[in-house]
């Protein structure tokens, strides 16, 4: 029996593993719960899942337990990155993250992992601008939606700077590309949250006013016919 079906996910946990490629070891980091942890072994990986606390490992391990994958997931106690040791994984998981968070802990040293997927549940601009200056290109971007929620994911890999313009990282290069089908309501969903900030703000025009209303029109015109 195969991890699709006998550990089905959320739709954003989902989208992440659709973009993690295989590799022969994953890092999990910020694991929690365990469930990718544990879907990501069930797929072949040996997986590494860290946490910060311990709390969150031991929730892991009882899922670890549950799906027999003992053998495939090593759990360490461990600030972001700092338990991996160079060249140990091929890829690493950092979701349900703030993009500055995540931006964080890849600053800090990524240990010559070749691609991450990350999954930022705000700042996108502000982790797409880190990678872009700091010699990685998105390959792949993808987008969910969980209940009223939309969710981005981000598959990223190190290959030299890539120049992204505002848009892009505001929206993401990828999505622009290939107009992702949900990319219309995801943009309409950010269009409706800036205009709150816009009624917050009133009327006056201050820098913060003029960049929502940028915002505003962007989301609008790239979201046309998404």
């Amino acid at each position: 029996m195969t991890g699709e079906t006998v550990m089905p996910l959320s739709p954003r946990l989902e989208m992440v593993l659709r973009l993690t490629p295989d590799a022969a070891v994953c890092c999990d980091v910020g694991t929690d719960h365990g469930l990718a942890a544990v879907r990501l072994a069930l797929r072949g990986s040996r997986v590494i899942a860290t946490d910060i606390n311990r709390g969150p490992l031991e929730r892991a391990r009882a899922n670890i337990r549950r799906w027999a994958v003992e053998d495939r997931v090593e759990l360490r106690l461990s600030d972001g990155l700092s338990a991996i040791k160079p060249g140990e994984a091929g890829c690493a998981v950092i979701a349900g993250m703030g993009g500055e968070l995540i931006a964080e802990i890849l600053s800090k040293g990524t240990k010559d992992i070749p691609s991450f997927v990350l999954q930022p549940q705000s700042k996108h601009y502000e982790l797409r601008d880190w990678l872009s200056k700091n010699g990685f290109r998105i390959v792949q971007e993808d987008i969910c939606r969980e209940g009223q929620r939309y969710y981005v994911a981000i598959l990223a890999a190190h290959g030299g700077q890539e120049f992204l313009t505002e848009e892009e990282k505001h929206i993401g290069p990828r999505l622009i590309e290939s107009r992702h089908l949900l990319l219309g309501g995801y943009l309409a969903s950010r269009r409706r949250e800036t205009e709150k900030i816009l009624e917050k703000i009133g009327g006056a025009s201050t820098p913060r006013r003029n960049e929502c209303a940028a915002l505003i029109e962007m989301y609008a015109k790239y979201g046309q016919g998404g």
